[in-house]
């Protein structure tokens, strides 16, 4: 492998040249001697941020175990040089290799003699990636865990991911596709999102805050005014998507802080069930302006009935088999299978609905609006063969 020898020498994505020392590092070398390793960004000259460096004496199997193969390990936080000192072999040289995103490499080195410092500049293609800062009122903060996922591309298959911030409330994640990214941060039961556009050949930096001073309470009241004192579930969102939390009942309230004013939804539900029409006494939902400051809310059970069927044909002849999943305004859903009669949904809330139709469970074919009223005995028949198929975008 080849030497630098203080010369200009290229291998992989690297590039190591002699430089100047500056002023900052006028200060007396190690005396076993020592390299001093700039890592910065090809065209730019800023910091490779992030790059990690692994120094040891050579070994041919070092370089497959990554950054752990090396017996020393940094990583280039600033403007600073990464300093390695008093690492050599029995050959009196050393192998120096660079980790930065996807991209690495390994070059031999020339260990300096007693009391002398050499210099080395290494640069890396710049890579297309995010920096995630989170924040609480202005201050970093540590292990928030963070989410990204690029629009357009459904959960699962790798996505979304997530990492904890450092000490100083951020993350860097390199070697992303360029696009549009969702971004969300998480501080116990709240969470805020954010889009960002990742460009090629650059790292974005989305700063995720939460500096907001709206509180909230929920009160929980039965059709009668009583107070609702079970264990249940309150889910708040604010309608652009920016904001989420939930928060379990205490005495019949739910309380939130640090949310972002705005126009939010408001689901509740009993005993912690994700099927609404098991529950006793269920709140479907409902939307309320939060503004700056303390603010309370009231919620009372949606009106419901007691029963609503569906039909479904196709070119006049009744449907033999299908499934059909009814989803609520807060998201949630109930399913009965259709076995040609109509199927019968129990406890349904007055709102507006969407009745999706199975022939499997992999994906709906049609999804259907429905206005429930308050009446009962309601009756909802689809000729599917003249209702547009639902096609995934």
């Amino acid at each position: 492998m080849e030497s630098t020898n203080g010369d200009q020498a290229q291998l992989g994505n690297l590039i190591a040249t002699r430089m100047e020392v500056p002023l900052r590092l006028q200060v007396p070398p190690d005396p076993n001697g020592e390299i001093a390793i700039f890592v910065v960004l090809e065209g730019s000259g800023e910091p490779a941020v992030g790059a990690e460096l692994g120094m040891g004496p050579l070994w041919e199997d070092a370089f497959q175990f990554g950054p752990a193969g090396y017996m020393d390990v940094s990583k280039v936080v600033d403007a600073l040089p990464v300093i390695f000192s008093n690492i050599k072999s029995e050959t009196n040289s050393a192998e120096l290799a660079v980790f930065y995103g996807s991209q690495s490499s390994r070059i031999d080195v020339d260990w300096p003699a007693p009391g002398v410092r050499k210099e080395l500049k290494l640069e890396v293609r710049p890579s297309t990636g995010m920096e995630i800062v989170v924040t609480l009122l202005g201050s970093p903060v540590p292990e928030a865990n963070v989410s990204f996922k690029p629009l357009g591309v459904e959960s699962g298959w790798g996505w979304p991911r997530d990492r904890n911030t450092d000490v100083n409330g951020s993350v860097l994640i390199l070697d992303l596709a360029s696009g549009e990214f969702l971004v969300g941060a998480t501080i116990g039961d709240l969470t805020t999102y954010q889009l960002a556009l990742l460009k090629p050949d650059l790292v974005t930096k989305v700063n995720l805050e939460f500096q907001h001073n709206a509180e909230l309470r929920v009160i929980l009241r039965d059709q009668n005014g009583f107070p609702i004192r079970a264990d249940d579930m309150v889910s708040i969102a604010r309608l652009d998507g920016l904001q989420r939390a939930s928060c379990s009942t205490s005495e019949g309230k739910a309380d939130f802080q640090n949310l972002m004013p705005g126009e939010f939804h408001i689901d509740v539900w009993s005993g912690r069930h994700r099927k609404l029409n098991t529950n006793d006494h269920v709140f479907t939902q409902r939307t309320a302006f939060i503004l700056e400051g303390k603010n309370e809310i009231i919620v009372e059970p949606t009106p419901r009935v007691e029963e609503i069927r569906i039909g479904l044909t196709i070119d006049g002849k009744v449907v033999d088999w299908a499934y059909i999943n009814l989803v609520y305004p807060s998201g949630y859903d109930t399913e009965v299978r259709y076995r040609g009669e109509a199927a019968v949904f129990k406890n349904v809330p007055v709102a507006e609905l969407r009745a999706e139709i199975y022939f499997d469970h992999s994906t709906p074919e049609w999804k259907i609006p429905i206005k429930v009223l308050e009446e009962e005995g309601q009756l909802f028949e689809f000729e599917l063969s003249e209702i547009k198929k639902w096609k995934r975008e």
